[in-house]
């Protein structure tokens, strides 16, 4: 069987190029794991805990658990928190359970917390 680009060569018409697609996947603007698109908020927030705890933003949103970007990740999650973001809300953002959140919320206020 003929595929469409032969049937309309054949013809002898012009087949218009197929339209390219772009792949999906993560790019400058996306985070985590699960590669959701950040809020211009939440982006402004982890580029302000990086630059205070000389991390980067990709650190800071990813998986490491180094106690540098731990601190900045709960620096976000505080500033998201004190505008009034529900745990569930901040958990979204930055691919983490909301238990996570609450955890390291709850670490950052400690006398010993990080942040």
């Amino acid at each position: 069987m003929a595929t469409t680009h032969e049937n309309n060569e054949s013809r002898g018409g012009d087949a218009a190029p197929a339209a390219r697609v772009p792949v999906a996947g993560p790019g400058p603007a996306r985070a985590g794991r699960r590669g959701r698109a950040l809020t211009p908020r939440v982006r402004l927030y982890a580029c302000i805990a990086a630059a205070n705890h000389g991390t980067t933003i990709a650190r800071v949103l990813g998986e490491s658990r180094a106690r540098r970007e731990t601190a900045a990740r709960r620096e976000v999650w505080r500033r998201l928190y004190d505008d009034g973001f529900s745990y569930a809300a901040i958990g979204r953002f930055t691919d983490r359970d909301h238990a996570t959140v609450i955890h390291g919320l709850k670490k950052s206020m400690s006398p010993g917390g990080a942040t």
